[in-house]
């Protein structure tokens, strides 16, 4: 057993956003992959908030339900580590998809102070800990490997407040300057931290375009999400929250270019994701205005905030994806992964960061360019859909997730490697030259 790998993955923020627990996801299946090669064990480290019991009947009968319903690999103790966890803090769904569909084989442990984490570390025997959004320390026991999602507030600083700007950026040094080795998401996230942190950080390792869909998307949903929303016969996704950079504005103007083409005025729009932009309060209430300036009310579908599951349902009966985003840490965002891993077609902005996927299924169009994502449109639409295939389609994840394996697992290695190093440096004092 000596040789056995301990990793911790740390869920700590990363769990209390949508995109972060596909993080996550992601992560625990590389390593789920890479498991084949190595003796691995995980262990997911979550924040938690005492509460009593009797506020949490519901959420704990429905995750029993589930977990009896079906059988989760390699979870021990998970019911009662759970039922520490405040449900109005993580949600339920979030949880369940790390649970049950990551494919990994993992144990849970919730924590609610620092000390308690340093506990659970010594008496599982964590070797290492991947990822770290929060600064750990330069003095933490094992070594850690720091994440950073993107440096937005440093190519788009319109969007923050000074104050956060000065928050991010204290928040951003510390984790560059304390972490054993860095992942990230794209080359663009790393270009960027060596331009804006200079000498800062250690080793950058970043992973690939790793598409990972479930494999129960390829499936017929109970729902039908067709008649559940009152979906049109032929419509484009948008599924992104609400938020400035995300540019929904150049999709609304460029459907309206395209609805006035001879035989397209059926076209839709359908736009699902959280409509509040807590930095621009005002925002949504503005796109609202030009939608129906432009006469396109009935021709704009905006369902808010709705289970992932609906999402990728109606994402599979699209014509495609579209995703004008004007800024990114992953290369096309999230909403991109799951279209390429499900075999659909996807028209993205042709930012730097997107550029770094090759991919047929993707069209790039020029960001901002409403004229030229109205023409890729209407190229989409003039063509016949792709053929999906489940078992190529999973395939391909299978080797992309074995790709992010093999670079989280040379992080790993390197930051064991390095803590060693930094361990033995200070263990042996340098010997006089006298001597």
């Amino acid at each position: 057993m000596s040789d056995r790998l301990n990793i911790g993955i740390l869920g700590t923020r990363l769990i209390d956003w949508g995109g972060g627990v596909d993080l996550l996801r992601i992560v625990l299946g590389a390593f789920h992959e890479k498991s084949i090669d190595r003796k691995i064990r995980l262990t997911l480290f979550l924040p938690c908030i005492k509460t009593e019991v009797s506020r949490q009947t519901h959420f704990h009968r429905g995750l029993s339900a589930l977990l009896s319903r079906r059988p989760v690999q390699g979870l021990r103790e998970v019911y009662w580590q759970i039922r520490k966890v405040n449900p109005h803090r993580i949600a339920r769904d979030k949880i369940l998809s790390v649970l049950g569909q990551s494919g990994a084989k993992f144990d849970i442990r919730c924590y609610t102070h620092e000390a308690e984490l340093l506990r659970l570390i010594e008496r599982h025997a964590i070797k290492v800990i991947i990822p770290s959004y929060q600064n750990l320390g330069k003095n933490f026991p094992v070594p850690w490997i720091g994440y950073l999602p993107d440096l937005q507030h440093k190519r788009l600083p319109e969007l923050f407040s000074p104050d956060e700007c000065i928050s991010r950026d204290e928040q951003f040094l510390s984790v560059l300057q304390s972490a054993t080795a860095m992942v990230v998401t794209s080359q663009a996230v790393k270009r960027d931290i060596e331009t804006f942190y200079p000498g800062m950080a250690s080793q950058i390792f970043v992973w690939p375009f790793t598409p990972y869909p479930f494999k129960e998307w390829f499936d017929e949903s109970d729902t039908n999400v067709v008649n559940k929303y009152d979906l049109p016969a032929r419509y484009f996704l948008i599924s992104s929250q609400f938020w400035r950079h995300k540019s929904h504005i150049t999709a609304i103007e460029a459907l309206a270019l395209l609805r006035g083409h001879p035989g397209y005025s059926d076209v839709k729009l359908v736009c699902t994701g959280a409509t509040d932009d807590y930095r621009h309060p005002g925002y949504f209430a503005e796109l609202q205005c030009r939608i129906a300036d432009l006469g396109l009310t009935d021709a704009i579908m905006i369902l808010g905030h709705i289970p992932k599951r609906d999402q990728i349902e109606i994402m599979k009966k699209s014509v495609g994806l579209i995703q004008p985003t004007l800024f990114e840490g992953t290369q096309g965002g999230l909403a991109v992964y799951d279209a390429v891993g499900l075999g659909i077609r996807a028209i993205v902005s042709d930012i730097r960061v997107n550029l770094e996927i090759q991919n047929p299924l993707v069209t790039f169009f020029h960001a901002g360019s409403i004229q030229d994502l109205a023409c890729k449109l209407l190229c989409i639409l003039g063509e016949e859909p792709p053929k999906v295939d489940k078992i190529y389609q999973l395939q391909l994840a299978r080797s992309r997730i074995a790709l992010l394996g093999n670079v989280l697992i040379d992080a790993v290695d390197t930051a064991i490697k390095d803590f060693r190093y930094k361990i033995h440096a200070v263990a042996i004092p340098k010997q006089p030259d006298n001597i």
